[in-house]
């Protein structure tokens, strides 16, 4: 948490975490996000990549980019896990580098606005 707290604070972006533990997919912090004009979203799909028209169609009225970050590498899973609804409304996916990921798709973001780090 502290790394990523530092990224952000290098990047100039002041970050809105939301922690959504739904059993079923919800576009509600997707929309907010587009509501209140964020900058960028980073999103960890989990469950929902393969599955989630919703979550596609809350992504694709987003205006500003989306990076999409995965925990394991979903290409080397089973053969269901490798498409990713999510995906295609990503401007960059990132997968396979645990949870350091994240720490990866706020720089890359932060590199996609433009800010100086």
């Amino acid at each position: 948490m502290a790394a990523r707290r530092s990224l952000m604070s290098k990047s100039s972006a002041t970050p809105r975490p939301s922690d959504t533990d739904l059993r079923w997919p919800s576009a509600n912090p997707i929309n907010e996000a587009r509501a209140e004009k964020a900058a960028g979203l980073i999103i960890n799909p989990a469950g929902h990549t393969t599955t989630s028209v919703a979550i596609l169609d809350a992504l694709l009225a987003m205006e500003s980019p989306v990076v999409e970050v995965h925990i394991s590498n979903i290409h080397a899973r089973e053969e269901f896990r490798r498409h990713s609804y999510v995906s295609r409304a990503a401007r960059a996916v990132i997968c396979g580098f645990g949870i350091n990921g994240y720490a990866l798709a706020i720089s890359g973001l932060a590199s996609l606005l433009g800010a100086k780090e």
